[in-house]
């Protein structure tokens, strides 16, 4: 599990706010291994029923992506660069200006000197 911080930077309320995010443990960084972990979303996000709560101006709130458990061999994997962990996500909302869904996507970087670093992924970090 990850935790995911989102905020309302807006001027006015956020509603109806629907944030959803998963795991997806892929063979490496590449283009296929980040599409098919947003296909893998998209096809959890279709199970889930949707529903939506508020999110006043300035506030935060953190939304938890859940995937399937690692094993510690799943874990050495990535540990040592065999494999690679996406957290995919999207959250849809309205406010004053209409609806919009901003969607999210990171990959986890091989730590190095104890830090952990998430990087983007090409797709699926944008707004519409």
């Amino acid at each position: 599990m990850f935790n995911v911080l989102i905020h309302n930077v807006g001027s006015g309320p956020a509603v109806n706010v629907i944030p959803y995010s998963r795991t997806s443990l892929q063979q490496d960084t590449s283009g296929v291994s980040e599409g098919a972990a947003i296909v893998q979303f998209n096809d959890y996000l279709k199970t889930m029923r949707m529903t939506g709560h508020l999110l006043v101006n300035q506030a935060a709130e953190f939304m938890t992506a859940r995937g399937p458990l690692l094993s510690a061999q799943d874990i050495d994997d990535i540990v040592h660069a065999r494999k690679t962990i996406f957290v995919v996500g999207s959250i849809s909302f309205q406010d004053d200006f209409g609806q919009h869904s901003q969607h999210l996507c990171y990959l986890f970087q091989v730590p190095t000197v104890r830090v952990q670093i998430w990087g983007g992924c090409d797709k699926w970090n944008d707004e519409q």
